[in-house]
């Protein structure tokens, strides 16, 4: 070959090429006055799939948006094959925009590395971090936790040090946890991050959470720094709680994502990927929060799923506690899709119900019901109702149904109207809310149901309303259904 590279061939050039930059090997192909490279479309080709393999760990021609090409074998795709990538220069491309998007410093680092030592990347690490960052980006109401999000962690060797799989180092490589306040009792056990002030929202925790009572949950995840600090802390603590545990039960084990108070805490097994909810019980401490596979990618399956299940809408933007909505808005772990979600509409008042699974709590089940009206008021017959009572039926699987009786939900006589419902003493005689007046949206209302953990378990029934409110009827009551839910252990546990 005549040029910048004499007479070398194709195979000696690819060679030399693979000992450059990526941004160098480029500024070649642009430069060249002889336009040497023009028609060796074969030889760049070889180039860019040896960096593209190398930097995201690809095993074929995909891009980052998904769309894979079948390949012929000379390594050019078949004409017949429709797909976002046609070429492993776009799939380069196509992943370096996508390594941008999660850390623009990791971007730089895989365009001007040297290709000869080149760094790299898990492909499904990259696309993971940029499906939630995306999906942070487009809610109005998450530029909190999306803000929170630290860049790629700049020392990874505590965790080289621990053995712990690129599969586990590779997902602080590109984000290094969330800059939040932690409870004031919580903060000095972790050492790097601020305790919780006055005004400060506790709901920004990027693995969502959720209330029932006086138990506040939202997950944050952990710095490297802050994770090392409260994993150190976390084993003195339960050897002088726990003399007789085992020291297997936390070997290789480190915490990566704790809720502001501690209250869950979250591990992740660093030699198998594994990843476990600490459940407080001194029987078995640790719950297997990820389904077990072939490999050794549960950490990064279960953040896959947590990508997918925020851009799929089954988990989304909500207040935690409803009764000081606005504030403390954040991503609520309540099911907001089918099959976990329950939708009934009966007489103009639609009902969705949902549940959590709480390893960490004896009462083992926290329930979302929300209602709010739909439909005009001359389909309906009346402008407003008001909740009278509630008719529960708990149906285990082996066992006669359950019925509960009582007079409103968890103290409060919700009065539904149009857009919204109104918070007054007939609706809340008790107080719980600290602002009266017309609230836009559902009523919504969370409580607990203890059970134990292996059981299978329908809850739905029925709320009996009055036209207008108790105190001024202007119908007969009626009864609209709670379609049932289900109360059981999925797979995956956030």
């Amino acid at each position: 070959m005549a040029g910048i590279f004499g007479n070398l061939n194709e195979n000696q050039v690819l060679q030399i090429l693979c000992y450059l930059a990526p941004a160098d090997a480029i500024s070649i192909t642009q430069t060249s006055k002889n336009d040497m490279f023009a028609p060796k479309k074969a030889l760049m080709e070889g180039y860019f799939e040896h960096c593209t393999r190398r930097i995201f760990g690809l095993n074929k021609l995909e891009g980052a948006d998904g769309g894979t090409v079948r390949t012929a074998a000379n390594g050019y795709p078949t004409v017949a094959a429709a797909a976002t990538v046609t070429s492993w220069y776009e799939a380069f491309q196509s992943w370096h925009q996508a390594l941008g998007e999660v850390s623009a410093t990791c971007a730089r680092t895989a365009l001007h590395g040297s290709a000869g030592s080149l760094p790299s990347w898990s492909s499904r690490w990259i696309a993971a971090w940029r499906r939630i960052k995306t999906w942070l980006k487009r809610q109005p109401n998450a530029r909190g936790i999306h803000e929170s999000l630290r860049s790629e962690a700049s020392d990874v060797s505590y965790l080289e040090k621990q053995g712990a799989l690129k599969s586990v180092v590779d997902c602080w490589r590109l984000v290094d946890g969330q800059d939040l306040p932690l409870d004031p009792q919580v903060a000095p056990m972790v050492r790097s991050l601020p305790p919780l002030a006055d005004g400060d929202e506790w709901s920004h925790g990027l693995f969502g959470g959720y209330q029932c009572y006086d138990h506040e949950i939202c997950n944050v995840f952990l710095p490297l720094e802050a994770a090392k600090n409260i994993t150190q802390h976390f084993a003195a603590m339960l050897k002088d709680r726990v003399p007789d545990m085992e020291e297997t039960v936390l070997a290789n084990k480190m915490v990566f994502g704790m809720s502001f108070n501690a209250a869950k805490v979250l591990f992740v097994d660093l030699k198998d990927g594994q990843v476990y909810i600490f459940t407080r019980k001194n029987r078995s401490i640790l719950e297997l929060a990820v389904p077990r596979g072939d490999g050794k990618d549960g950490f990064l399956r279960w953040f896959e799923e947590y990508a997918r299940r925020l851009d799929t809408g089954y988990f989304g933007i909500d207040c935690l506690r409803p009764e000081e909505a606005p504030l403390q808005s954040g991503i609520s772990l309540f099911p907001c899709a089918a099959p976990e979600l329950s939708v009934c509409v009966t007489s103009g008042v639609e009902v969705k119900a949902s549940a959590i699974y709480m390893p960490e709590h004896q009462a083992g089940w926290t329930y979302s019901i929300a209602m709010r009206l739909v439909g005009t008021k001359e389909e309906r017959g009346f402008e407003m109702c008001q909740l009278v009572s509630r008719h529960w039926e708990i149906v285990e699987e082996g066992h006669e149904p359950e019925r509960v009786d009582g007079d409103g939900v968890i103290g409060l006589f919700p009065i539904l109207v149009e857009g919204g419902w109104l918070r007054n003493r007939d609706s809340d005689p008790h107080g719980q809310y600290a602002v009266h007046g017309k609230a836009d949206g559902y009523f919504r209302y969370q409580s607990c149901l203890g059970r134990n953990a292996q059981m299978r378990t329908w809850f739905g029934g029925a709320m009996t309303f009055v036209p207008g409110t108790r105190r001024n009827p202007t119908g007969k009551p009626f009864r609209v259904k709670v379609e049932p839910f289900k109360l059981h252990v999925p797979e995956f546990l956030y």
